[in-house]
């Protein structure tokens, strides 16, 4: 955290760490009627460092005045040790200005956006270098590519960005000077009859992201609206200081380390955080963005089963069987799961890092050991065959992952309908435009699967019918080995009459060829096949292991 405070010489950042926690109820253990139930238990700062840094304003008046803009309503007060009256009815404002904090040179504080910004405001014939900051309590003072100022402290780095520099609607060129623990402003081509304003802009913002575990930020990206992700890992097991509520994932898959991936708008205001694991070990190690306002997240993985990982449709739904698998998951700008897919086979695979290109291409780089096969490289790839040792993967990915669908087949009697039930996409395209067919003939019909973000399947698939020309057998049917069966075709509950038995058996298997049934014939069988789906099913009577009787029956 961040604490401002303005003097009659300078300012102050206070900068505050909590270094541990404790439970609430350890506050409070010696109180005879405290009565706390363990559920209820709140981890509390238990020791905070609070560091200083100061900026003074060298040769300025301390005895400016200071005009107040900008009221808020309402008012505090305070009641401090050394202050036992309290200092009471205080106002908040959202502008202050220094008068004449140097000659012909006034100073604006003020908040913008949520930050906190000030300006000088120089009169024509003034001279802005009289403007001199004495900085105390920062380990070192530099400066970056961008020309932003970094202060650096025990508690990490305070950030100023370049001046801005702008006279009679133009923006001049100028830069901070650094002097020992001095700083000043370095401007070109200034026009000293004229008024202008010198406008640094305090760090935007900055944030600690975690709870009470170990929680590791190791990536970070920008998109075109002006948002920032980040990626890394945690062990915070619940909790909003990791994911916000009605998000993907809202607690820890039940592993050592779930990955998590976070959005915060230009303003460093939180939109949504996930986690993104399970029952394993999980790494979001890099995070990138594409045009349409999309983040993709890799890492690894050695969750092995479930949804938490894979989508359904993905390019690879299952975990590849090694230590751990490479995983590429891509969100929506409001952290809505478009798909996610593992990338691995029997080896240790890894991905370190993603990113993607104008035309809505995804990249993952990566390492693996595993020795062969496709599960890394595609054939007529660069190198298809494994080098040896650990070996780097680059995988490319469109925008959409084509959906992997599977059909049903099978076996009807003519006249008969057949229900053709795909899996693996969310809507599909059959041949014919329905899923309830009754042909005449035996048919191939081919199936197109589309994702929930669009996409097509690369590959067809077929159901194929086979249609049979179906008789039944005559009701009491006693010609073929002294077996009757009826009624035929039948709602499922039929008879089977022996003329005599020894030692024998009915067995009924379905077109698939499974026993679905097996039973000890008695001379008068009473069959229910109510449990089974309709179709054709068929029928063996053995006696003594010698077959006496093999036929169908069709249950409608």
């Amino acid at each position: 955290n961040l604490v401002f405070h303005l003097k009659n010489n300078g300012i102050s950042y206070q900068l505050n760490r909590v270094d541990t926690w404790k439970k609430e109820s350890d506050l409070i253990k010696n109180h005879a009627d405290a009565k706390i139930q363990k559920d209820d238990e709140k981890l509390v700062a238990d020791q905070t460092t609070i560091y200083r840094l100061d900026i003074n304003w060298l040769n300025a008046n301390i005895n400016a005045e200071v005009t107040k803009q900008k009221p808020l309503d309402g008012f505090n007060n305070y009641y401090l040790e050394n202050c036992p009256n309290g200092a009471l009815n205080v106002k908040s404002y959202q502008q202050i200005t220094y008068q004449n904090i140097y000659e012909g040179i006034d100073l604006k504080w003020y908040e913008k956006d949520g930050h906190l910004e000030y300006d000088y405001l120089v009169s024509a014939g003034a001279d802005y270098k009289q403007i001199q900051l004495e900085i105390k309590g920062s380990d070192k003072i530099t400066l970056n590519n961008k020309g932003e100022l970094i202060y650096k402290t025990p508690l990490g780095d305070i950030i100023e960005q370049a001046p801005l520099v702008k006279q009679n609607g133009k923006t001049l060129k100028s830069k901070w000077i650094i002097k020992n623990n001095v700083l000043s402003f370095e401007i070109e081509n200034i026009n000293k009859s004229e008024a202008f304003i010198i406008d640094p802009v305090v760090r935007l913002w900055g944030t600690y992201y975690g709870g009470f575990g170990e929680d590791l930020g190791y990536s970070c990206a920008t998109d075109a609206f002006g948002n920032v992700y980040m990626s890394g890992k945690t062990d915070t097991p619940s909790g909003t200081s990791i994911a916000t509520s009605g998000s993907h994932q809202s607690s820890n898959g039940g592993g050592m380390n779930d990955a998590f991936l976070v959005k915060f708008n230009s303003a460093g205001i939180r939109q949504w955080g996930t986690y993104y694991g399970g029952n394993g070990d999980q790494v979001g190690s890099s995070c990138a963005t594409d045009a349409s306002g999309n983040v993709y997240m890799a890492g690894r993985t050695n969750t092995q089963s479930g949804s938490s990982i894979t989508s359904l449709s993905s390019h690879q739904s299952a975990f590849g069987g090694g230590f751990s698998d490479a995983f590429l998951v891509k969100f929506n700008s409001a952290g809505i799961r478009q798909w996610g897919t593992y990338y691995g086979g029997s080896g240790l695979d890894f991905g370190a890092s993603c990113a993607t290109d104008v035309t809505g291409n995804v990249y993952m780089a990566g390492i693996t050991d595993i020795p062969s096969g496709t599960s890394i490289a595609t054939s007529g790839s660069h190198q298809s065959a494994f080098g040896g040792g650990d070996d780097a993967f680059l995988v490319k990915f469109n925008e959409c992952l084509s959906p992997t669908i599977t059909v049903n087949s099978g076996v009807i009697c003519a006249g008969e309908s057949f229900t053709i039930n795909p899996t693996g996409a969310n809507t599909y395209s059959i041949q014919g435009g329905n899923a309830v067919v009754s042909p005449s003939i035996s048919t191939t019909y081919t199936v197109i699967g589309t994702s929930a973000a669009g996409c097509l399947s690369q590959a067809v698939a077929t159901s194929s019918l086979t249609v049979n020309q179906c008789v039944g057998i005559s009701n009491q049917n006693m010609g073929i080995g002294g077996v009757s069966i009826y009624p035929n075709p039948n709602n499922g509950e039929f008879t089977i009459e022996l003329l005599s038995i020894n030692n024998t058996y009915i067995t009924i298997t379905n077109v698939l060829g499974q026993i679905i049934k097996t039973q000890k014939a008695e001379l008068i069988n009473q069959i229910n096949l109510n449990l089974f789906d309709k179709g054709i099913y068929f029928i063996s009577v053995m006696d003594n292991n010698q077959s006496v009787y093999s036929g169908s029956i069709i249950k409608e």
